[in-house]
């Protein structure tokens, strides 16, 4: 028993020293990276930067299907133009409009390989840039039979400089709270290395159909400006610790 106990034991000790870092040099030279390692502290910042969003970019997805491959492509293709002419005709210039790619889907019968009829479609990205614009491309929907709506995401023109503003402040509060430690605990804090991570988030009230359309039969809700979109950056700095 004792020998299977000694067998074990030392199995962990060998994983035990696989896993801690391989330290070379003199014996002044580890002691100083070993009293460096003690003597750190990790000081962390957050902020966020809210602003509307100036943009939003609505999906439209045009579907066709018939029997012939062609008559499905060439319906796709005249719906398209109806879609994209009407726009224009409201205001939403072409370059506004992105028509996108067809993608073809053959559907067979359910006890044969033939091939029944043909599913076309096509995602036609519109950017609107105020209400009024994405009312009249969700208005669509109402007028044009083969036409699903496909989402809508929400984008800032200033999104790296808010970005940036977010960085910014983050590392201001943690500057701040470095600042205290100093101050509090007679300490010199020196930095070392960080790490940062910024993101975006869409607003956290999203437009939705009914606040556009009567699909539902019931009258349109005004709907005022597309939300806010919250940019957030945290940061954690490393410092190596000195006393003053």
């Amino acid at each position: 028993m004792k020998q299977i106990l000694f067998i074990v034991c030392l199995g962990v000790n060998l994983v035990v020293s696989a896993a801690e870092p391989e330290l070379k040099g003199t014996v002044t030279e580890v002691r100083q990276h070993l009293a460096a390692a003690e003597r750190m502290v990790a000081v962390s910042g957050d902020a966020e930067v809210k602003s509307p969003a100036d943009r939003a970019i609505v999906t439209l997805r045009l579907i066709s299907v018939s029997k012939s491959l062609q008559e499905a492509l060439k319906a796709n293709q005249t719906l398209r133009s109806k879609l994209v002419n009407t726009l224009k005709e409201r205001g939403i210039p072409a370059d506004r409009i992105d028509a996108g790619r067809f993608s073809s889907t053959p559907r067979h019968g359910i006890f044969s390989d033939k091939v029944k009829s043909y599913r076309v479609e096509n995602q036609v990205k519109v950017a609107v840039l105020e209400e009024k614009e994405l009312q009249e491309t969700v208005r669509m929907l109402d007028e044009l039979e083969g036409l699903e709506y496909g989402g809508m995401e929400f984008e800032h023109s200033k999104k790296q400089e808010l970005k940036r503003k977010a960085l910014a402040e983050a590392l201001e509060s943690a500057s701040a709270r470095k600042k205290v430690y100093e101050e509090r605990l007679a300490l010199i804090l020196t930095p070392v290395k960080f790490s940062e991570n910024v993101t975006a988030a869409p607003p956290a009230r999203m437009p939705g159909l009914a606040s556009f359309s009567s699909l539902d039969g019931r009258e349109a809700e005004p709907v005022t400006g597309f939300g806010e979109m919250v940019f957030s950056a945290q940061v954690t700095v490393q410092y190596s610790v000195s006393g003053r």
